[in-house]
């Protein structure tokens, strides 16, 4: 096994020669493909069969890798038919024939789609990684930068018997407020914590606390359901939920109609980042496959950071993936196309139906 330059040094020029190489052993060259008629040529005289296996792979190991096979007297015209460019390396070898047997890389469920995931500039996505496993090149872009409100510390003006926390900036809000109102987790001694989504789970973990009930789905019935099992029962229970200035949920009527007494606060503003046009015109060209939305505060900021004119072509162009119901409806408002929308809203639902998506025969991107 044999690594090899491609590439001779500019400053110090030299002939390929490759007589001292094994003739039956795998051969990788490096930075090859400008040269790659002369490594033909040069393997070729000194003994190595027109019908050896070769394969040139562009871009090895990222999301938009493409690999070309042919007989090593067929890889240089295969190459330049398949457009191939650095960085790429070619094998020459017998380890080629078994790239069938081999080839999990590009045989996962969502290689070669280029996916734009929206979320908070503050957050650590969790959707994006999932999509990466998968195989997509799932480009992250900050939409949403959320601020606490500056009279957070009034959210525990009154006592209340549990607080809904359902995103991680609702649980920044309250560790907020707690620190506003100059007081910590002791405050909150008597008040039961619901969290919704692993993400908020973490994110109260990460701040010491502990939630009482965690519901997967943000459906408004799920969690009230959730929270009846543990309560048993509603009935005069105060419930206090933090929310977002764009936030326009079901859950609050939900939770009412069990008959708690629901107050929903606007503990923090969902603003758009500053550098958010500049990295919009670097994420977005060229378009890609797909873009996710798992807040209507995202799906809202998207639209103003791209701008009327910008969105209409974009709309044409790339399909929409939702979470769910409150995310679909600010989707359809602002014009997307709605290609993906899972019965079960959760990260990972989303992520499955992404997938089930590709393999109905979504487009794959160009290359650049």
């Amino acid at each position: 096994f044999s690594l090899i330059t491609g590439h001779a040094d500019p400053q110090r020029p030299a002939a390929l020669q490759l007589d001292r190489l094994a003739l039956d052993g795998t051969l990788a060259f490096y930075m090859g493909v400008k040269n790659l008629p002369a490594i033909v040529a040069e393997l070729r005289r000194i003994g190595r069969a027109a019908d050896t296996p070769a394969a040139i792979i562009e871009w090895g190991t990222y999301m938009r890798q493409r690999t070309v096979v042919a007989p090593l007297d067929g890889i240089e015209a295969a190459a330049a038919q398949a457009n191939i460019e650095p960085p790429a390396m070619l094998l020459v070898g017998d380890v080629v024939s078994l790239r069938e047997q081999m080839d999990w890389f590009e045989q996962r469920p969502l290689f070669g789609k280029r996916i734009v995931v929206t979320r908070a500039a503050s957050a650590r996505g969790d959707l994006a990684p999932r999509l990466r496993e998968m195989g997509a090149d799932a480009v992250e872009m900050p939409t949403v930068e959320f601020r606490t409100q500056e009279n957070a510390g009034d959210l525990l003006g009154a006592p209340h018997d549990w607080i809904v926390l359902a995103s991680p900036n609702a649980v920044a809000a309250l560790g907020d407020a707690l620190e506003q109102a100059g007081r910590d987790a002791r405050a909150l001694a008597g008040t039961k914590l619901l969290a919704i989504g692993s993400a908020t789970l973490r994110t109260l973990r990460e701040r010491s606390l502990i939630a009482d009930v965690a519901a997967e789905g943000y459906e408004p019935e799920r969690v009230t359901a959730a929270l009846l099992d543990h309560a048993g029962d509603l009935a005069g229970r105060r419930v206090l939920l933090p929310c977002s200035n764009l936030v326009h949920s079901d859950l609050a009527p939900a939770l009412r109609r069990a008959g708690a007494q629901v107050t929903e606060a606007v503990a923090y503003t969902a603003e758009v980042p500053a550098n958010a046009t500049e990295m919009a015109r670097r994420l977005l060209e060229p378009a890609p496959d797909l873009v996710c939305f798992t807040s209507s505060a995202a799906v809202r900021n998207f639209a103003a950071i791209l701008g009327d004119a910008a969105l209409a072509d974009f709309n044409a162009a790339v399909p929409a993936a939702v979470m769910g119901p409150v995310s679909a409806a600010a989707a359809r408002d602002a014009g997307f196309r709605i290609a993906v929308e899972p019965a079960t809203h959760t990260l990972d639902a989303l992520a499955e139906a992404i997938a089930a998506w590709a393999s109905r025969g979504a487009p794959p991107s160009p290359p650049d």
